[in-house]
């Protein structure tokens, strides 16, 4: 891992509460001597930098991807899809790319209604998917079906069809009510928290009342 922590502070997000002091929008770098000796004694081929926000940090992002280019391996990572737009310059997706890295893990959430500061234009996420797909790698994109309260089934069923139609892959869930999170605090005030078995907060559950969309809808 080339970091922890993210510099967003996303409500339904527990990263903070793993980290030194539990503070929400703090990342945290790895120091690089401790870096690269963990890369080394990994043999495998393929490494999954379980980074919650790769790129955070632009001085520390080229010298870890100068370490990962000299590594000779593969990387799979998460980061902002913000970080590889880069302003429209791409740069950081094709600095990665002659790093090593195979595999991009972003944040989509919804194509049609805004509800946290990662979330990117359906322009940019086509053509952050066409030149990776170009450059022979994989764009994952990420996607909370009743993230936002405005969030319709029909909207929902309007993005898989654009999905299925740009062919690009994704990972579905629901918003789950974690423990420690803003999100859970919230629906415990207002009264919209209908599941408390903490067996069904794998984002595959309802755990939370929905303006538009009921339980047996997102099941």
């Amino acid at each position: 891992v080339s970091s922890s922590g993210c510099s967003d502070a996303c409500p339904f997000c527990v990263v903070h509460e793993c980290l030194p002091g539990r503070k929400r929008a703090k990342y945290y770098p790895k120091p690089l001597e401790m870096y690269e000796q963990e890369l080394e004694m990994l043999s495998d081929d393929w490494i999954m930098d379980a980074a919650d926000s790769f790129g955070g940090d632009k001085g520390h992002t080229r010298e870890i991807l100068a370490i990962n280019k000299n590594s000779g391996k593969n990387f799979v990572t998460e980061l902002r899809l913000e970080q590889l737009y880069d302003n429209g310059s791409w740069e950081l997706l094709y600095q990665m790319v002659d790093a090593g890295f195979e595999v991009f893990y972003v944040a989509i959430e919804d194509l049609f209604h805004k509800f946290t500061a990662k979330q990117m234009s359906i322009e940019i996420i086509e053509e952050a998917e066409k030149r990776c797909r170009d450059l022979g790698k994989i764009l994952i994109g990420s996607n909370m079906l009743d993230g936002s309260p405005d969030a319709t089934i029909e909207s929902v069923r309007r993005g898989f069809d654009w999905m299925e139609t740009k062919a690009i892959d994704q990972q579905f869930s629901l918003t789950a009510a974690l423990d420690g999170s803003i999100t859970k605090k919230n629906a415990k005030r207002h009264g919209t928290l209908i599941d408390i078995n903490e067996e069904h907060t794998d984002g595959a559950w309802p755990t939370m009342s929905h303006s538009n969309l009921s339980p047996k809808e997102r099941i």
